[in-house]
């Protein structure tokens, strides 16, 4: 790491007919089951604003996302980490949601509705 400290930062635009209250109530379970980095920063909220963001891309990836009716934005912050460190934390924490007993409120249409996306090189990437 150079002398500025890097914090890491990762973004999902997810479907869930969950509460607000329900997702947050089991956050802390699903952060030991997925074994997240403790330090892992978490803001989720019903709704997703494109307005929000800075940046045209990330605009557009949050549009994309409304308009497929998804309707959880989650932004994630990872001190001493890389975008993709902190996407992959991300994706491990919404794949123990996907495991938990909430599963039947992250599915619509028999599938799961989301993505995670991180900057990389001035683009947003998709995590796989």
């Amino acid at each position: 790491m150079n002398n500025k400290q890097k914090r890491g930062k990762a973004y999902a635009f997810i479907y869930s007919s969950a509460s607000e209250r329900e997702i947050k109530d089991y956050l802390p379970l699903g952060r030991e089951r997925a074994n997240v980095h403790s330090s892992l920063e978490l803001e989720i909220r019903q709704g997703i604003n494109p307005k929000e963001f800075n940046e045209d891309e990330l605009v557009e990836l949050a549009e994309s996302a409304l308009n497929i009716g998804n309707n959880y934005t989650m932004k994630a912050g990872l001190k001493d980490a890389t975008n993709e460190r902190t996407a992959n934390e991300l994706g491990d924490l919404l794949n123990e949601f996907y495991q938990s007993p909430l599963q039947e409120n992250f599915l619509k249409d028999g599938g799961y509705y989301g993505w995670i996306v991180y900057e990389e090189n001035g683009r947003y990437q998709f995590k796989e």
